[in-house]
Order: structure tokens, then C-alpha cells, then sequence
């Protein structure tokens, strides 16, 4: 249930109308429907402003908690967290979610496909596809957003790994939360693998 409601939030800021992240327009919504029922504009009184105003703040507080938790929840499986290994050569499909980059640009990423490869000089690559969509029928992906983002991990920045289990948007997957350096700030990406039937 909690990584439904992590992974709604994650489309609502990953998806804009009007220039604005669908998270933005929900939020001055509340605040403008609490204003308006302050007013007497609209019915509901002072506890309907109320009642708006906390929404806002409580949606608020819930998108600032599932950035918090990268839009994913975790469980280390088994529950004592110990090194877990990454691929050792070749490329092996994931999801992946993180912080992600692309040239100078970084976002947010939760992608459907997309791969792990450990390098001949022990550097890992993560890399994510992030494919255009539409949400709720009214905001869609800036095409900025959209396309290969990477996450590279040189073997002096990784620190340690966890096997787990991942869950996104309701779905459990066996993945492994990854912790690594970059530019001295501690960094975590999970890494979600597919069941062979997916």
C-alpha cells in the first residue's frame, strides 16, 4: 500500500501541465480551496478551509517523506543487512531508483527498464530508460526528463550493498539497495530485478 502511494507521488512530480509538476498543482489547489472556503466563496466554513489546508500540508509532508525513501520502500531480506553482491561481469536487467544523471542534469528516477553492468576495471554502470506517458489524463513528461539516465560507480566510491526486497508501485521485487560516494555525499540507488516472466 505505502509503495502505491510513494510511487503515485513520484508521478505526480515527475509529470507537469502548464509548466508545473502535477505534485505543485495539487498542493496550490488545497491551499486555493481552503482560501475560497475561508471567503465564504465556496461552501464547507472555516473547517472546510481547514480541512483543505491540512491536505495540502499532509500531501506535502508525503512527497518530501517518499523523495526521502526515493519513491521505493525497502526490506533487507534477510533482515541483518550484510554486503550483497552485484553482477559480477555482463548486464543484467533492473529497475532502477535514484538520483540519476544525464551530462550536468539530475532527477529523480523510477524506470521499467533497464540494466546493471560491472565493467572490466570494476567501475558498475546503472542505466534507466525513462519512456514518455501521460498521467491522470492531464500532465505528461517534459521531453527534457525523458530518455537514457545513468548512475556510474567507480569501485573507490562504492561503499556497501544489501540484498532486499524492493517494492514498487504495490510490486515486490528481489533487488539490492546500493550505497556509493559521489563527490563526498553519501548516495543510495535500489535496484529492482524482474522475474523471468516479466
Amino acid at each position: 500500500m505505502i509503495s502505491r502511494v510513494y510511487y503515485a507521488l513520484y508521478q505526480l512530480h515527475r509529470h507537469h501541465l502548464g509548466g508545473w509538476s502535477l505534485i505543485r498543482w495539487a498542493i496550490l489547489l488545497c491551499a486555493l480551496g481552503g482560501g475560497l472556503t475561508w471567503l465564504h466563496l465556496v461552501p464547507g466554513g472555516r473547517t472546510g478551509a481547514f480541512v483543505w489546508w491540512t491536505g495540502g500540508v499532509l500531501l506535502l509532508l508525503a512527497f518530501f517523506w517518499a523523495r526521502r525513501s526515493q519513491f521505493v520502500r525497502f526490506h533487507p531480506h534477510p533482515p541483518v543487512e550484510g554486503d550483497a553482491d552485484l553482477p559480477t561481469r555482463g548486464k543484467q536487467a533492473a529497475r532502477a531508483a535514484g538520483r540519476m544523471s544525464v551530462g550536468n542534469r539530475e532527477q529523480w528516477v523510477i524506470a521499467d527498464h533497464g540494466n546493471v553492468e560491472r565493467f572490466r576495471n570494476g567501475e558498475f554502470a546503472i542505466t534507466a530508460f525513462v519512456a514518455p506517458s501521460r498521467y491522470l489524463g492531464l500532465g505528461s513528461t517534459r521531453w527534457e526528463d525523458e530518455g537514457m539516465w545513468y548512475v556510474f560507480i567507480p569501485p573507490q566510491a562504492m561503499e556497501h550493498t544489501t540484498a532486499g526486497i524492493v517494492y514498487i508501485n504495490g510490486r515486490a521485487y528481489t533487488g539490492l539497495r546500493v550505497h556509493y560516494r559521489v563527490e563526498g555525499e553519501q548516495r543510495v540507488v535500489y535496484l529492482a530485478f524482474p522475474a523471468e516472466n516479466d
